[in-house]
């Protein structure tokens, strides 16, 4: 159940729009700074815990009318898992580029709801291996024991909902599923 609620929390994000126009009206370009938490976990057979990370980055969002929008941006996203066996632990940077469709639900001038679905790609760009000894390498230069490496590209999908107060701050909760392997490992 604990890890069920720390999937469901995964991705809080707090972000603050530039453009006061309402996203999804017809031809309506938004463009805004993100800044938000994650909470990455792994399907790893071995223990391990989650791991607390960040993104940054910029949205566009472009209106198609009728409460709907078109979603994308660049975000550098940081990543991880850590193993509670024996205290490893990898935080993998990776720039993302998340590709959305959405509904926006406007109750007022003031407040509105949305939802957003869609997929997303990354490259790794930085990471941190640590071992539980207190050794420290390169992520993308690590070799397993099985000869696999790190996989330096990712793709996924992306599930978020949230609120918009104000004219342009949200808050949102969402779920990212990675489809690709963090490695090229039997492990």
């Amino acid at each position: 159940m604990k890890k069920i609620a720390l999937a469901l929390s995964a991705l809080c994000v707090f972000a603050f729009q530039l453009n006061a126009q309402n996203s999804s009206e017809s031809g309506r370009f938004r463009v805004g700074p993100v800044l938000d938490m994650n909470i990455s976990t792994t399907n790893l057979s071995a223990s391990h815990a989650p791991v607390v990370g960040f993104n940054a980055g910029a949205l566009v969002s472009y209106g198609l009318g009728s409460g709907m929008y078109l979603q994308s941006g660049l975000l550098f996203a940081q990543k991880g898992v850590k193993w509670t066996y024996d205290g490893d632990y990898c935080y993998p940077g990776y720039i993302d580029l998340p590709i959305n469709f959405g509904y926006e639900y406007a109750f007022n001038e003031n407040i509105s709801i949305f939802a957003e679905a869609g997929i997303y790609a990354g490259v790794g760009v930085s990471g941190k291996y640590r071992d539980g000894d207190g050794y420290r390498w390169d992520y993308w230069d690590i070799t397993f024991l099985d000869g696999g490496k790190p996989n330096r590209f990712e793709f996924g999908i992306g599930l978020h909902a949230g609120v918009e107060v104000l004219r342009g701050l949200q808050v949102r909760l969402g779920y990212n599923i990675g489809l690709t392997k963090m490695a090229s490992s039997s492990n």
